[in-house]
């Protein structure tokens, strides 16, 4: 089978970079979807950055795997959950499902990485990270 998405995943201590490219829509590799987010879960990341520079499109399939990470870091009062690179096309899905005002959004890896690992990141969540 065909695979409209690839994801690729790399920690960097308590953050996991999840890269994805092509396409998050009906017609995924439900199976493949399945085993990455499983593989994300099972690394114990209190923040996860959603790399989706790559990313052309996204529908149901990738506003349910991008809801279910959020939802499965974010049940932490310290973990976050922050979208990296949206284009247009992927910005507007979000606009239209509103998840743009639950799920953050930074324009590069750089502000991304700021975000979820720097000293401001402790004030936001109200938390520590120790």
């Amino acid at each position: 089978m065909d695979r409209y998405v690839s994801i690729e995943i790399e920690r960097r201590d308590h953050i996991c970079i999840v890269r994805i490219s092509g396409r998050l829509a009906t017609g995924a590799d439900d199976r493949y979807m399945q085993e990455k987010v499983k593989e994300i879960k099972s690394l114990g990341c209190r923040m996860i950055l959603a790399d989706v520079r790559e990313l052309d499109s996204t529908g149901s399939t990738g506003i349910g795997f991008f809801v279910d990470l959020h939802t499965s870091v974010t049940k932490n009062s310290v973990g976050s959950f922050v979208l990296v690179g949206t284009s247009p096309r992927v910005f507007n899905v979000l606009d239209l499902t509103r998840l743009n005002k639950i799920i953050p959004t930074a324009p590069d890896l750089a502000a991304g990485l700021a975000f979820c690992g720097g000293e401001d990141n402790v004030s936001r969540a109200g938390g520590s990270l120790a």
